[in-house]
């Protein structure tokens, strides 16, 4: 019943336009203005929740500063 919730949000997700996959997402250094041009040269704005397979230190510090951000690894997201 969990992955029938998980499916059906991002199915919705996708019907709307509001869903992004992205390969890697990677930063060299956990500065929030490089998070912030990397999510802007890839075409994303306003609110953002990026998910992950594995927690990268430089991508959750640099984005931590950033209002509108949330990182969390796949096992801490919640329909």
């Amino acid at each position: 019943m969990y992955r029938a919730g998980v499916a059906s949000i991002l199915s919705q997700l996708v019907r709307e336009g509001r869903l992004s996959v992205i390969e890697s997402l990677a930063v060299d250094a956990p500065k929030t203005r490089l998070f912030a041009q990397k999510i802007k040269a890839l075409g994303l704005s306003g609110t953002l929740l990026v998910v992950t397979d594995r927690l990268d230190d430089n991508v959750f510090l640099s984005s931590r500063n950033l209002p509108d951000v949330l990182v969390l690894a796949t096992r801490e997201v919640d329909p």
